[in-house]
Formats: C-alpha cells, sequence, structure tokens
C-alpha cells in the first residue's frame, strides 16, 4: 500500500527489499523519496524458508549473503534529505547475547551525511 498525503511515510528493510526481488537500479530518487526510515540487517543462509530466514538467519549488515553495501550505496546516491538508520540482526545467537551497558554508554557512533556532497 503506498504512502499517502503529505505525512505519509515508508521504512524500508533491507532485507525485505532483497526478498522481493527487486534490483538495486530501482533505488532511484523517485522511488525512495519517501522513506523516513532504513532498517538494515543481512542473512546468512537465502536459502533456509522464509521464517527460519526472518527470525533465525539475520546477521549483521555486511556478514550475510545480501549485497548490503551495494543496497547502501545505491540508497546514499539517491536520498535527497537526510533518514534514519536502524540495524535488525535478529537471530537467535544475537538474542543470547548480552550487551553491557557501559559500552554502549561509551561507544562512539560516527554520524553519516546522507544526501550531500560532503
Amino acid at each position: 500500500m503506498p504512502a499517502r498525503g503529505p505525512a505519509g511515510s515508508l521504512t524500508l528493510g533491507s532485507l525485505h527489499f532483497f526478498r522481493s526481488n527487486s534490483s538495486i537500479d530501482a533505488l532511484t530518487e523517485h522511488a525512495v523519496r519517501r522513506v523516513a526510515v532504513v532498517q538494515l540487517s543481512d542473512v546468512v543462509d537465502r536459502g533456509s524458508g522464509l521464517v527460519a530466514e526472518a527470525r533465525h538467519q539475520r546477521t549483521y549488515p555486511g556478514c550475510g549473503t545480501l549485497d548490503s553495501l551495494g543496497f547502501l550505496r545505491a540508497l546514499c546516491a539517491a536520498v535527497t534529505s537526510p533518514i534514519a538508520f536502524s540495524i535488525e540482526p535478529i537471530s537467535d545467537a544475537l538474542e543470547t547475547h548480552k550487551v553491557h551497558t557501559a559500552e554502549v554508554e561509551s561507544a562512539e557512533v560516527p554520524s553519516i551525511n546522507v544526501g550531500s556532497d560532503q
């Protein structure tokens, strides 16, 4: 269903993008104009079935079988205004991994200026 109205926006998930057999060439300025958030994930085994793939085989972008770098390059070339990114690496192994709050608070998060010449 298309986003409707001036405030309508979309969340673009990299896994779902590739699962729909979309081409990276489809990430044009016109196609991404209503994208507000991009959820990034990768998948370890594309042949494990849709449910297993979505719930148990995800990993961090660039650590699986999807063309995460090509996806990001095309997306960054197409966007004309800042968009938010989130990482969605759902998997059994990552759900059991404990993250220490002190590590997260002290981590430096790089800034990415999307849609500009800088």
